[in-house]
């Protein structure tokens, strides 16, 4: 052979021995894919199977069926394994109605029934009902809380990190090992030989497992939970075959705490075994230490039924709660558990957010809400303990009490009571407590214009509090700035009043809690030359004027009015209507110009006192002017006002077509003045000419009764003819133009005369 020949059989020795290897270990993983699965990954149904058969060393030669017990695992690779499961009673075909889906992941609930089964547990888990005292109770079948109480009894599960189970969770292969490491499974009993028939239920007609019965039966007491004594009913007759029948005694457990309070939640989870019917109920240990029953429903909010309840007690007092079961041939097997509940203290309090010292605060505490209990009362100040007697004007016991906080400072008042079970209840109220602060000062009862006013403050706790000065002059309210020269400041200061008045100043202090401590004094301020009156600086002759006079000291003497015109002296009645008065005037000044009225008295002592103001009446100008009723665009519209007053004032023309003023210029050529003008309106419409005049007061009068004009379009109208034509010859006229729908006249002249046009 040559080395070519060589090299390509030693090729395909390796090839082959490649597929070789190969196909042995597809065909490993297809006969037996349980070994394939990791720690952490999800075990199927089909793997937990064969993981569970080989633990348990169970005989899988003989396990196939034909038919097989599920279809859906005929010609599966664990069909062996499950079929011996099966066999074995570790699974129950009533549990997978649909199939059982070996390819399925296994659930947490399927483990624990599977390896219940395995510790030979199975029918005290189907006669096992309750509580199975995890959070997620709910989400458990009730056909599997049984198999969950059980494993816990068993060791195979505990507690979990969130307290729930997780039926229906999927199982990683390392979780389903651990949990088959915990399976010691029982010894198989033997089977019972055939002269001896399993006993059957007379309820349900269920056969019940038949342990030995005792040699000597003897009658027994009330079972209670964790007697192991089962009921026998002996059926041997005259021609009778029958035998022996055994029923479990039932069973319960549920704990109680030994004590409780009347605001605390008891969560009751009890487990029932071979029970049949169960009730719950409670008693009351009296004063005389006797046992009353109570109706639960009258004793605690919440009930209790199969899987227990959550209860709260109402009352306070000692209690005992009973389950009792009953087995299938009525035999009671009763649990007690007694609990001491202490009623909860009712220490509640309000106080104020913020109080005074001057203030007075009541705390009322009812004996019965105290259950026999002291109140314990303890302080703080400023976040530092004290002792309540050291803070309060008066005092506090179990009854509450009324006091006041001695001075200021952030306060928290604690009441406590401690119970014979030791708890501690508290209950904590804070208060921010202020001084009375006061404020006062001095004011002359009189004072004048021209003096000085000295006001003297003296602050009294204030604690950095700043005093607000207010200001009322003839009982209304009056800004400080226009009624006093100075400041005034928290030490006071000196000021000097501008007018004359009766004033009531107002020194406030407001603290945090918007209370408010203030002083006032009144003074009456006197101007110098106690007499005075208001005007106005500007008016018409067709207005009122409101004289508003203010006399002071006047006595009995006789107030003088006097008018200036112009800088010349001039009669009131030549120029004023209306009588002055030592109080409140209307007049009205009757022409135009610049006047100055005074009003004078002299006081007993000579002194004579005058004021006088100034006042400037305009006159109220006038114009009139007419429109024609109609014009045309293409003419002109001369405007002639008749004015009077107008001195040096301006007309301003104003256009108003029904639609508001418009702009002057889009709708008229021309301009108008004080003596008016010609214009020519640019489109037809309806328009109304106003005419305004401002005076230098600012005063605007409008006139608008020069009337509406109505102002039409000019018509044009044009056609056309041909320079010369011939009698045969048909000549077209069209016009053209803009004749607002008018009717059109035709005339005709020939060789320069009227010429009828149906002749020609």
């Amino acid at each position: 052979m040559n080395l070519k020949g060589k090299k390509k059989s030693v090729l395909f020795l390796v090839l082959l021995l490649v597929l070789l290897v190969c196909g042995g270990i597809y065909t490993t993983y297809r006969l037996h894919p349980e070994n394939f699965v990791g720690k952490n990954d999800i075990i199927t149904r089909g793997e937990f199977a064969a993981d569970l058969a080989k633990e348990l060393e169970l005989d899988t030669g003989n396990a196939v069926k034909d038919p097989p017990t599920f279809s859906d695992i005929d010609g599966h690779w664990a069909e062996k394994y499950i079929e011996a499961l099966i066999d074995a009673g570790i699974i129950d075909p009533a549990d997978y109605p649909d199939g059982f889906k070996p390819d399925d992941p296994i659930t947490r609930a399927e483990v624990i029934k599977m390896t219940v089964r395995v510790k030979g547990d199975d029918e005290e888990a189907k006669n096992t009902q309750g509580h199975t005292g995890y959070d997620d109770q709910s989400d458990i079948p009730d056909d599997d809380k049984g198999y969950v109480i059980v494993g816990e009894e068993d060791g195979i599960i505990g507690d979990t990190e969130d307290g729930k189970f997780h039926p229906n969770d999927p199982v990683t292969k390392g979780e389903a090992d651990d949990l088959i490491d915990k399976t010691d499974p029982e010894p198989t009993p033997s089977t019972p030989s055939a002269s001896t028939p399993a006993p059957t239920d007379p309820e349900n007609g269920q056969e019940t497992p038949s342990p030995t019965p005792p040699e000597k039966p003897t009658p027994k007491p009330t079972p209670t939970p964790g007697d192991s004594g089962d009921d026998s009913d002996d059926d041997s007759g005259s021609g009778s075959s029958g035998g022996t029948h055994y029923y479990h005694d039932a069973q319960v457990r549920f704990d109680l705490p030994e004590t409780a309070h009347t605001d605390t939640e008891i969560k009751v989870m009890p487990v029932w075994k071979y029970m049949q019917s169960f009730t719950w109920s409670l008693t009351k240990t009296t004063a005389d230490g006797s046992e009353q029953p109570v109706e639960l429903t009258d004793a605690v909010t919440g009930s209790l039924g199969l899987e227990g309840g959550t209860i709260q007690f109402k009352d306070g007092g000692r209690y005992t709660l009973t389950a009792t079961a009953k087995n299938a041939r009525g035999k009671e097997t009763a649990l007690s558990k007694t609990v001491t509940v202490y009623s909860v203290p009712d220490l509640a309090f309000d106080l104020p957010e913020t109080t005074h010292t001057d203030k007075s605060v009541t705390l009322v505490y009812s004996p019965e809400v105290l259950y026999g209990h002291d109140i314990v009362w303890t302080a703080e100040k400023d976040g530092a303990a004290v002792q309540p007697a050291n803070i309060l004007e008066g005092t506090l016991g179990n009854e509450g009490g009324t006091f006041a906080f001695k001075s200021k400072g952030s306060y928290t008042l604690t009441a406590t009571v401690t119970d014979k079970t030791g708890r501690i209840f508290t209950h904590t109220e804070s208060t921010q407590v202020y001084p009375v602060a006061d404020i006062a000062f001095t004011l002359p009862e009189a004072a004048h214009t021209d003096t000085d006013v000295n006001v003297v403050t003296t602050l009294t706790d204030a604690d950095g509090l700043s005093a607000v000065w207010s200001l009322t002059k003839n009982g209304e309210s009056a800004e400080l700035a226009d009624s006093l020269d100075g400041t005034l400041t928290d030490a006071g200061g000196t000021v000097r009043f501008k007018d004359k008045g009766v004033y009531r100043l107002t020194g406030t202090l407001t603290d945090e809690t918007g209370r408010t401590f203030e002083a006032s004094q009144t003074v009456t301020v006197y101007p110098v030359g106690s007499v005075g009156f208001y005007l106005p600086e500007i008016a018409h002759t067709d207005t009122d004027v409101q004289v508003k006079a203010i006399f002071q000291n006047v006595g009995t003497a006789e107030i003088q009015w006097s008018l200036t015109k112009d800088g010349k002296a001039a009669a009131l009645s030549d120029h004023v209507e209306g009588t002055l008065t030592d109080t409140d005037s209307t007049v009205r000044f009757k022409d135009k110009g610049e006047y100055v009225l005074k009003a004078a008295f002299t006081d007993p002592a000579g002194r004579t006192y005058s004021y006088s103001a100034p006042i400037k009446v305009y006159p109220v100008p006038s114009i009139r002017y007419k429109l024609p009723e109609t014009a045309h665009t293409d003419t002109t519209v001369t405007v002639t006002p008749e004015t009077s007053e107008l001195g040096s004032l301006k007309v301003e023309w104003l256009l108003e077509n029904g639609f508001g003023f418009q702009d002057w210029s889009t709708y008229i050529d021309g301009t108008l003045n004080n003596s008016g003008g010609q214009i020519q309106f640019k489109h037809a419409g309806t328009y109304e000419l106003i005419a305004r005049i401002t005076d230098d007061t600012g005063r605007v009068f409008l006139y608008e009764d020069g009337g509406k004009i109505e102002v039409l379009p000019v018509l044009d109208l044009s056609f056309e003819l041909p320079a010369s034509t011939y009698t045969d010859r048909t000549i077209d006229l069209r016009t053209r133009g803009n004749n607002n729908v008018l009717p059109v006249e035709w005339s005709l002249t020939k060789d320069g005369k009227p010429a009828e046009l149906s002749f020609h």
